[in-house]
């Protein structure tokens, strides 16, 4: 029998899906047609530069619009068009597909933002303005769910929060159920739909407070001034101590509701998919079709992913060399070598090349361990498959001293060990900071595909002394990485450059064009 949750998912998700399209007769947004390709032709470069998910590229220009638009209007009057325009000219929208009326409501929540933002309470200059940044954040994630609604990735969610909340079995604690509903919401969004930290919170807010999108304009004085409190309890349920355990098991079984939701793509209707699941030879070969899909295009993603980093890696280690080692080494430390510098250019990327020639994806036998947990989803079975939430064991005061003590004993052994290699080929110390820079930014990004390379397995993991000690050698570059990674996603210098200098003026031109482009058609049909 099929599970009610897995039922009523699909019934959503087909209905809301067959009432998606608007009426033929209402007017719809045109923009130029050479603007636009103009326009779309610069996001696309920009993308290059500003690399991020798919999924986080198109909220990311909302956000960016709308902060460019308040610096041009700050009264918000006429942004809702602007910014419609905008994403239709980028590419993001089709051009004489979406109805005018949409403009309202897009400018109804930048109303809303506005008002909330006048009442955001103000004493310290830096809260300020860090509050109307995550108010920002807000409504370009309000913007971008009203323009492109999500009924798929909302239907997996539910099913996936559902599924594990009544199945959701804890050892080695007790939590409180408020706390497991927000922590498996915030782990589902992060594992299945690989959600950002904006993504997140928009999210949570949603969650904590399901009236805010039907705040009114007179709500605003007294909503406002509860922003800081609502954002202390966002923050409190994105740092839950125990947070881990609850990524840890949904990332195990996103694999599983990803495929089950291509599944439902896949059936017209709840009928067809109902006659699907019921056969279990068409079943198993809708799963099987499904995964082998998923299984290709991970697979082409990695491959992507691995040659734009190996370039990445080699095109920027020539240019730091070009720019600061060559000349440093050549005026002012008299250190220059042709060795050195070869050495310093190649091994990164050929570093990163043997990373992405050793990741291997799941073996075939994953297969049948994903179609087993997608039936467990699917059907309703007593005494069925349960998730288990295994609280780690809280560490004496003692142990998680010595834990990092040696861990610190370890990073400065492992980079002392790598001085010490660099040192005789005649390695400054200037050399081995940028060398052992761009080392852990390689160790940080093969980290980051390889877990991306083990997204679709179930297979546990086996472990040995080998692999134990290759991860005690690597963590110390890992960890650097990382720091470095998540420092240039917060500030990106060539981002910032181009957001000031360039694209305002640019966006302005693009403006410009579409007027004047109309302004030589009107002339061209005047004359008779």
């Amino acid at each position: 029998m099929i599970s009610e949750i897995v039922a009523n998912g699909v019934k959503y998700c087909k209905k809301v899906t067959e009432k998606r399209g608007f009426a033929e007769d209402v007017s719809r947004i045109h923009t130029d047609e050479v603007a636009s390709q103009v326009a779309a032709f610069y996001e696309k470069a920009r993308n290059v530069i500003d690399y991020k998910e798919e999924h986080l590229i198109r909220r990311g220009f909302i956000d960016r619009v709308l902060h460019r638009r308040f610096l041009l209007r700050q009264d918000g009057v006429g942004i809702g068009e602007a910014l419609i325009k905008e994403i239709i000219r980028a590419g993001y929208l089709p051009n004489d597909a979406i109805p005018e009326t949409v403009i309202g409501e897009i400018q109804k929540v930048i109303d809303k933002h506005i008002a909330l933002s006048e009442f955001i309470p103000s004493q310290n200059k830096k809260k300020y303005k860090d509050r109307l940044d995550w108010l920002f954040s807000i409504t370009a994630s309000s913007i971008e769910e009203k323009l492109f609604p999500s009924y798929r990735e909302d239907t997996l969610v539910n099913i996936m929060f559902r599924t594990l909340k009544t199945r959701l079995v804890v050892r080695g604690g007790d939590i409180p159920e408020d706390d497991i509903h927000v922590q498996l919401l915030v782990a589902i969004y992060q594992t299945l739909l690989k959600a950002d930290a904006e993504q997140l919170q928009y999210q949570l807010l949603k969650f904590l407070y399901p009236d805010w999108e039907g705040i009114t304009i007179e709500e605003c004085p007294r909503v406002g001034a509860y922003i800081p409190a609502i954002r202390r309890q966002i923050r409190k349920a994105l740092t839950y101590p125990l947070k881990k355990p609850f990524t840890k098991l949904c990332a195990r079984y996103a694999i599983v509701f990803n495929i089950l939701g291509d599944i439902i793509d896949r059936s017209k209707d709840y009928e067809s998919f109902e006659k699907t699941i019921s056969d279990p030879v068409l079943f198993e070969q809708e799963t099987k079709e499904a995964y082998n899909v998923r299984f290709v295009a991970a697979k082409k993603k990695l491959k992507r992913i691995g040659f734009l980093s190996v370039v990445s890696f080699f095109l920027s280690k020539i240019l730091i060399v070009l720019l600061i080692e060559i000349p440093i080494e050549n005026h002012l430390t008299g250190t220059f070598s042709t060795l050195n510098t070869v050495i310093n250019i190649l091994v990164p990327p050929i570093l990163m090349f043997l990373i992405v020639l050793g990741i291997k994806m799941p073996r075939p036998v994953n297969f049948h361990l994903v179609s087993e947990q997608i039936h467990a989803v699917v059907f309703q079975v007593e005494d069925g498959h349960k998730y288990i939430l295994s609280i780690p064991k809280k560490k004496r005061i003692i142990t998680e001293i010595v834990s990092n003590l040696f861990y610190l004993f370890t990073v400065i052994a492992v980079f002392y060990l790598f001085y010490g290699l660099l040192t005789p080929l005649h390695f400054n110390v200037a050399n081995i900071i940028v060398f052992i820079f761009f080392v852990s930014l390689v160790a940080a990004a093969g980290v980051r595909i390889h877990n991306r390379a083990n997204e679709m397995n179930l297979e546990k993991k086996k472990t040995n002394v080998l692999t134990f000690i290759f991860d005690l050698l690597s963590m110390p570059f890992v960890t650097v990485g990382r720091w470095v990674i998540d420092g240039l996603s917060r500030f990106n210098p060539i981002v910032i450059f181009i957001n000031l200098l360039i694209e305002l003026p640019f966006q302005l031109f693009v403006e410009f064009l579409e007027n004047f482009n109309g302004f030589v058609r009107q002339k061209k049909e005047d004359i008779t």
